[in-house]
């Protein structure tokens, strides 16, 4: 099994070290940025990788979580993209969906949906 490389991004540190640790404990390699910056940094040191997988925050400071899409569907061209916001706009589930994401979930959600999400996108 090849093993998957996952980019959580969110502004929220509590959040991003919970998703981050539950994900750890599951036997995922995770690395977790507040900066969406930063993360386009480390995609582009995976671009080698085949099974790459980014778990963003729709709303942050520096870029958005569509923003941050686009240049990581840039970089990755096959990249699987779970969508994480507080919100519950139909608009952003919109522009998600066009955007091709996995999965769309709105916070506060039980951690093992993302588990759920995951296994079939393990390769």
């Amino acid at each position: 099994m090849t093993k998957e490389h996952i980019l959580i991004v969110d502004n929220d540190l509590f959040f991003l070290q919970t998703v981050a640790s539950y994900l750890n404990q599951n036997n995922y390699t995770v690395f977790a940025y507040t900066s969406p910056l930063v993360a386009i940094q480390k995609l582009k040191n995976l671009q080698p990788m085949t099974n790459s997988i980014l778990i963003t925050d729709v709303q942050m400071d520096e870029m958005d979580g569509f923003a941050l899409t686009i240049q990581a569907k840039k970089i990755i061209k096959k990249i699987s993209v779970i969508m994480m916001t507080a919100s519950n706009s139909q608009f952003y589930k919109n522009k998600a969906i066009e955007l091709g994401v996995v999965e769309y979930l709105e916070k506060p959600f039980p951690l093992a949906n993302i588990k759920d999400i995951l296994e079939p996108l393990r390769v």
